[in-house]
């Protein structure tokens, strides 16, 4: 049985996929979950500071020109659309336009 045969998974706007693609979008999601829980640690520890900030002058300085509140929810939507992307370059979707005009 060839890796490249097609499994009988056809997404919405997308070509059929085959089991390597399937694995390979799988590894992907699995990752995505992996470093979001990263990011998850990261946002806990930004509030544990938060609490801090009030007496905590240096902390505050620094939070207040470092913006890592900023800083987190910008990494946070890089990834997610970057795994998008993966996602949709293993996918290989049909663009809306050719959907409505096939």
């Amino acid at each position: 049985m060839s890796n490249l045969q097609v499994h009988q998974v056809t997404l919405r706007g997308n070509n059929r996929l085959t089991n390597v693609e399937i694995d390979l979008i799988d590894r992907i999601n699995a990752t995505e979950r992996e470093v979001l829980k990263l990011v998850h640690e990261v946002e806990s520890l930004l509030n544990a500071q938060a609490e801090l900030v009030d007496t905590d002058r240096k902390l505050a300085k620094r939070c207040y020109q470092a913006e890592p509140g900023r800083l987190h929810n910008l990494a946070k939507t890089s990834l997610q659309v970057g795994f998008m992307h993966l996602v949709r370059a293993v996918s290989q979707p049909q663009s809306t336009y050719e959907t409505l005009h096939d």
